[in-house]
């Protein structure tokens, strides 16, 4: 009984993000048409943190310097988001690329959030050891290991428009985030083990009920 109560609260969250998520794209629509007819910007893009490597000396931290004593890396970093910009901009090939790159994560996040939502639903009503748990769990993992790929070419793409835009401070390089696709990758293996797992029920089900 506990179980299944927790099954449902997880079930719960699950359709929760689903819906809320479906409102934010809404209301982020809506908010950026108003923008673009009174202001001629397009705002609330902060969606995607740009890591930037400052190609200058370091940085001298002399505010709290007489209490801590601070030692700056080698390539001193800092992170950007894109808050607004004018939308004469939109066909440029940063924002193409900010936005191509933006849509295929929001669709790949509700196609992962589907699966869970139709693997959870079948748990709750004692379906667990099934052909299509086992495809779905795959496909979780799939898509988890294809962000992968993706995000190395949205970086080299990034990279090359900063670098040979006269739009954007050359003293400043865009920075891969290394522990984030070593992320991607351990939770895709691990969707890949858990439908592997799946698998090996099923067919123990499938024999125990030969069985019988």
């Amino acid at each position: 009984m506990k179980n299944s109560r927790s099954l449902t609260f997880y079930k719960f969250l699950i359709d929760s993000s689903w819906y809320l998520g479906i409102a934010v794209c809404c209301i982020w629509a809506i908010l950026c048409f108003i923008s673009i007819v009174s202001e001629d910007k397009i705002i609330g893009t902060d969606l995607v943190e740009f890591e930037l490597k400052l190609k200058t000396p370091h940085p001298n931290i002399t505010s709290i310097g007489e209490t801590y004593n601070f030692t700056a890396g080698k390539q001193p970093k800092l992170i950007a988001t894109l808050s607004d910009f004018n939308s004469s901009k939109l066909i440029s090939p940063f924002a193409l690329t900010y936005f191509a790159f933006i849509i295929v994560g929001l669709i790949f996040s509700f196609y992962q959030l589907e699966q869970m939502k139709d693997l959870i639903n079948d748990v709750i009503k004692g379906n667990i050891f099934i052909t299509e748990n086992v495809g779905r769990l795959k496909r979780f993992g799939i898509v988890e290991l294809l962000y992968i790929p993706i995000s190395i070419v949205y970086y080299y793409s990034t990279y090359f428009i900063f670098q040979h835009s006269t739009n954007f401070n050359h003293d400043l390089s865009v920075s891969m985030d290394g522990r984030e696709l070593s992320q991607l990758l351990v939770h895709g293996l691990e969707y890949l083990i858990f439908a592997g797992i799946f698998a090996l029920g099923l067919k123990l089900k499938q024999e125990n009920d030969l069985t019988i």
